[in-house]
């Protein structure tokens, strides 16, 4: 588990991580506002082309872009 969640896509994992952690100390509406936003930046993020890309050429994706 820790392999795949370490060749995963770095900005998603830090998005998530964040969101965990905010969630923690906000009510709940704020945190829905605030993984919406986390949503937009990873998929405008250069992990998120590579990661689609690879699905579309079935391959596996490489997140060191």
């Amino acid at each position: 588990l820790a392999r795949r969640l370490a060749d995963g896509a770095a900005t998603a994992m830090r998005l998530t991580k964040r969101a965990a952690y905010q969630g923690l100390h906000l009510d709940f509406t704020t945190h829905l506002d605030q993984v919406s936003s986390h949503f937009v930046l990873a998929a405008k993020s250069p992990e998120h082309r590579e990661g689609v890309n690879a699905f579309l050429e079935k391959r596996k994706p490489d997140f060191r872009v």
